[in-house]
């Protein structure tokens, strides 16, 4: 949840918070191979969302963290918020995780394209992922060439992720959705995760969560 006292939380073995404006607290002792900044977005993606987790991924940058985490839980929201997320993203110098959760959470229509331009996408049991077909504010159906460019967005990202390219695509063009066991069978994302220390377990023993794919 982002308000005007945003919270980050700084994680090692045990978690320590601090306020977005306000430096960051001392880690705490403990494992140095697994400290990672940490956010929530439960809300529509928009220009205050988008501003957030470009501050987010610089915090996680300038203060050496080994990954920014981004807990999603959102139905989407606008397509240039969505888009300025992505280009973050994908420039980003620390892996971006982004952990659809917690149960019952969803990455829906522009949240599943930033979970695909995530390093690692991770989803909790019970989430769902998908129906990204665009609509205008009012709810409805928008241009061909409007989706035709959405889709061939989702099909760049997925490449570049190495994630099913059928899915994504299918997500924009069909409207396709997926459970979170079913997002892992497909390749859509890398790990079905109960809770975000499993996911950093688990993404811990993932080689390259940099990697991109020509």
């Amino acid at each position: 949840m982002i308000g005007a006292a945003a919270c980050w939380t700084a994680l090692a073995v045990v978690v320590a918070g601090f306020l977005a404006g306000a430096a960051p607290a001392d880690p705490p002792a403990g494992d140095a191979d697994r400290r990672v900044l940490v956010t929530t977005v439960d809300q529509p993606i928009t220009p205050v969302i988008a501003n957030h987790l470009d501050d987010g991924v610089d915090r996680a940058e300038s203060g050496a963290y080994d990954a920014f985490v981004v807990r999603l839980d959102t139905p989407g929201g606008l397509d240039s918020s969505m888009r300025a997320i992505i280009q973050r993203c994908l420039a980003a110098e620390v892996p971006v995780v982004v952990y659809v959760s917690p149960d019952g959470a969803r990455a829906a229509s522009a949240g599943a394209l930033i979970t695909f331009a995530a390093h690692v996408a991770a989803m909790a049991p019970g989430t769902a992922i998908g129906a990204s077909t665009p609509v205008d504010l009012e709810g409805g159906d928008v241009e061909r060439k409007i989706v035709n460019d959405a889709a061939a967005l989702a099909e760049s990202i997925a490449r570049v992720r190495d994630r099913d390219v059928d899915f994504a695509v299918d997500t924009v063009r069909e409207g396709r959705s997926a459970s979170a066991a079913q997002a892992v069978e497909l390749g859509a994302v890398d790990l079905l995760a109960r809770s975000l220390p499993d996911l950093l377990d688990d993404a811990s023993s993932t080689p390259d969560p940099t990697r991109r794919t020509p």
